[in-house]
């Protein structure tokens, strides 16, 4: 099991778990497709998206951006072409033109066009985009799959967020009470959003931000929710939330292992999200890029493989698509019993993904809920085989709790016989509604290198300046380490050059350089080798590139014995002289590369 965020301050979490197996019922293909526009029969594009369609084969597929009435027919004439007798298409629209349509190759048992007023209960109600069609068909092998096809509102202003976060509440609405962990379903189509740069800020939302279209109504019963507790920013939450959707939604890549399904952007934007039971059998998902042909493996593909610029003809988006089976019964999953006596805050520990299942993962988010810390606030994380001795209570601790002073509740054995790993420690809580994510390993892709460049240069340069000789403290080794400690574990998971960040403080006067070169040496392989693990966890491997780790490894190796060779003819003096003299170099090249990548120029 992984675990990923961590506790604000004073919740703890003990859970029990167990598993059981998933036999197989019923197997479908499933998959969504932002085809842009249905085109001109006999065109070119027309034909590709043909070609694609009967390439994958999907059973069912939820197709977003048919361009307006005028195109339902060519449509139709398509679906028939490829293979699917069964249609729906959304006649009208609350706002725009872009239909939304599910194609089949099984018959539809029912099916539903739903719009704010069907979801809401209140007549008045019209906030989402795009009617939003669910089909449910008749598995082959048995069982039944409910197919929710969505659209959600596209751009980058706070009320485009706000609206995508109104639309996925209403598309879990159209689950009707499903049950995650007994019913198969899917929802798929555009999100418009990427999965890992959620929540987005503001968050919560408690009013409705400016901008929303002439005739946009949001709905009584949100409108409550708006002004009670907020809206989350944050259109997978209410999807995958177990409270809400509890869907899961399907890792896919790119046979080249790129995840991207529009082309232009290089954006995620496309998702296949399905029920828990499903999730459960790990079905395996892939975006389709007729350039990756002659790559091989993937899912199973029909006829003859398609010419590279095929998918780009059809559309400058990639289809989805997953091999679904649905389990014969209901997912046993590991059982979690909520205990306590009230002094932590209901809502402090959430599960972002996954189900305490033996075998999967589970991807735990933490908050305060009561807003009473400020962001900044440390978060920790505990694991245990036991709760308290007090169960079903814990024991008061003063000053954890969420609230200056106030108590928090340890509810788990902290003996050394229970604890599955020391209580760890997360980044800063940014704030309620806002869970401290594991480690600061996923923001490295969203990190600024330039600004980052400029602060290594700036700590280097500041740790050249001459020492204060006015009776002023220097300091001592202890404080030196953690320092160093602080600055690799922090700074270290965006820049990997922390050795030239933290090279001064090992620079001990009481050390000859064998020692400061040894020392440094073995802490910063240590680093290393953290932060490797680190990454891992998120995906993330060193093999990836091989080309350069073993050029580096080989000059690493001739590096080390010319060093030795010449460290015997270099003076101690002379050695913090070049010591200080290479930090110098290397913090003014860091800062002229940040100056330039930030559009500097220099005359």
């Amino acid at each position: 099991m992984k675990t990923a965020p961590f506790l604000p301050l004073s919740a703890l979490l003990f859970a029990a778990l167990t598993a059981a197996p998933h036999p197989g019922q019923g197997s479908l293909r499933v998959a969504t497709w932002n085809i842009k526009t249905v085109g001109i029969p006999g065109t070119l594009g027309f034909n590709s998206t043909i070609d694609v369609l009967q390439r994958l084969q999907p059973d069912i597929i939820a197709i977003n951006e048919v361009n307006g009435a005028v195109e339902i027919p060519e449509l139709i004439q398509l679906a028939n072409m490829a293979g699917y007798p069964h249609v729906i298409v959304a006649g009208e629209n609350p706002f725009g033109g872009l239909r939304n349509a599910i194609l089949s190759k099984l018959p539809f048992v029912s099916t539903g066009f739903l719009m704010s007023d069907d979801l809401s209960g209140d007549p008045l109600a019209n906030d989402i985009t795009r009617t939003i069609l669910t089909a449910v068909v008749d598995v082959p092998g048995g069982g039944q799959l409910t197919f929710v096809c969505g659209h959600w509102k596209a751009g980058v202003d706070d009320i485009d967020e706000f609206r995508r976060a109104i639309e996925s509440i209403r598309t879990v609405q159209t689950l009707g009470g499903l049950n995650s962990l007994q019913d198969a379903f899917v929802i798929a189509g555009d999100l418009s959003e990427e999965i890992d740069d959620v929540p987005q800020s503001p968050s919560p939302f408690t009013s409705i931000p400016p901008g929303e279209p002439m005739g946009f109504v949001l709905g009584s019963d949100l409108a409550a929710e708006l002004a009670g507790p907020g809206i989350v920013n944050d259109p997978f939450f209410y999807l995958q939330d177990a409270a809400q959707g509890d869907a899961r939604a399907l890792d896919a890549e790119q046979l080249d292992g790129n995840d991207a399904t529009a082309e232009f952007s290089g954006r995620r934007l496309d998702y296949l999200l399905v029920s828990r039971n499903l999730w459960s059998t790990c079905p395996p998902a892939e975006v389709y890029d007729s350039t990756d042909e002659g790559l091989g493996g993937g899912l199973p593909k029909f006829g003859t493989p398609l010419g590279a610029s095929t998918s780009l003809e059809a559309s400058t988006r990639y289809p989805v698509f997953a091999d679904l089976t649905l389990p014969a019964g209901p997912v046993a999953t590991g059982s979690s019993t909520p205990y306590g006596c009230g002094l932590n805050p209901a809502g402090s520990l959430t599960v972002l993904s996954g189900s305490p299942t033996v075998g999967t993962v589970i991807e735990l988010g933490v908050d305060n809920p009561l807003g009473t810390q400020a962001a900044g606030s440390l978060s920790l994380l505990g694991l245990s085989l036991a709760p308290d001795a007090a169960f079903p209570c814990g024991i008061p601790v003063p000053g954890w709790g969420m609230t200056a002073g106030a108590p928090g509740e340890l509810l788990l054995s902290l003996s050394p016989l229970d604890l599955i790993d020391p209580l760890m420690i997360g980044p800063p809580w940014a704030g309620a509604g806002l869970p401290a994510p594991f480690l600061v390993a996923e923001l490295v892709a969203g990190a600024n290198v330039n600004l980052l460049r400029l602060l290594l240069a700036a700590v280097i340069l500041a740790s050249l300046a001459p020492l204060p000789t006015f009776g002023a403290p220097r300091l001592g080794p202890r404080a030196a380490y953690l320092l160093a400690g602080a600055l690799t574990g922090s700074l270290g998971m965006f820049i990997g050059a922390t050795g030239v960040m933290v090279g001064r403080l090992f620079l001990r006067p009481e050390w000859d350089s064998r020692t400061v070169v040894g020392t440094l040496a073995l802490c910063q392989s240590l680093s290393h080798l953290i932060k490797v693990a680190a990454f891992a966890s998120i995906g993330a491997t060193v093999f990836e590139h091989g080309e350069l780790l073993w050029p580096l490894v080989i000059s690493i190796v001739f590096g080390t014995l010319a060093g030795r060779a010449l460290h015997g003819r270099v003076g101690e003096t002379r050695f913090r002289q070049l010591f200080n003299l290479l930090l110098a170099v290397l913090a003014l090249k860091l800062a002229w590369d940040g100056l330039n990548g930030m559009g500097w120029t220099w005359t």
